[in-house]
């Protein structure tokens, strides 16, 4: 049923077979093989050696109710798969981690950034990868929300700003154009003037 899989690892001789014995396990069962399997993924050194066990990762954690586990590997596996150029990836686990973002306690801390921020990544991957009506609503909504906050940071207001004006006028249609130049204007007078 098994054979080896490089040098430290065994795999499932087909992918049936691998269905069938996952499927045949009890749902406590699964939870803790998926637990077992975050905390092997976890190390450190694998992480950094092999790309992509950031993903594998965020996806045992996910499914072992690690949440805070998920979110942080989620934030981990975005980054890795933008600095791969995998922007359709990336925009995957961004916005994982932004559905992951209420559920966590001390967000910023465990992701190293503002969720506006997290937010501005998740849509510039979505655009990168052809989605830009999916970037713009991003930007949209993220633009909203930095308005209503009492203490704007401007840099990101200004770049969120300016990449919702450069992707409305990538979507070539007439009626998008006035409202590019009224978010450029918007982006560039939230700036200090220094």
């Amino acid at each position: 049923l098994l054979v080896p899989d490089g040098a430290d690892g065994y795999a499932f001789r087909h992918a049936l077979l691998r269905e069938a014995v996952y499927g045949d396990l009890l749902p406590g069962e699964r939870t803790r093989l998926h637990s077992v399997l975050a905390g092997l993924l976890a190390d450190e050194e694998r992480l950094a050696a092999n790309p992509g066990t950031a993903a594998e990762l965020a996806h045992h954690y996910l499914a072992s109710h690690d949440i805070p586990g998920a979110f942080a590997a989620s934030v981990r596996a975005g980054m890795e798969a933008e600095r791969l150029g995998a922007p359709a990836e990336a925009h995957g686990h961004f916005d994982q981690a932004l559905a992951l973002w209420e559920r966590v306690s001390d967000p910023e801390k465990l992701a190293g950034m503002k969720r506006g921020q997290l937010a501005l990544y998740s849509a510039s991957n979505a655009a990168a990868s052809g989605d830009v009506p999916r970037a713009v609503h991003q930007l949209r909504s993220l633009r909203a929300a930095l308005a209503a906050e009492p203490d704007l940071d401007p840099v990101l207001a200004a770049k969120t700003g300016e990449r919702l004006a450069y992707f409305l006028l990538q979507m070539d249609q007439e009626e998008m154009i006035a409202e590019a130049v009224q978010v450029a204007r918007g982006a560039i007078d939230v700036l200090p003037a220094d």
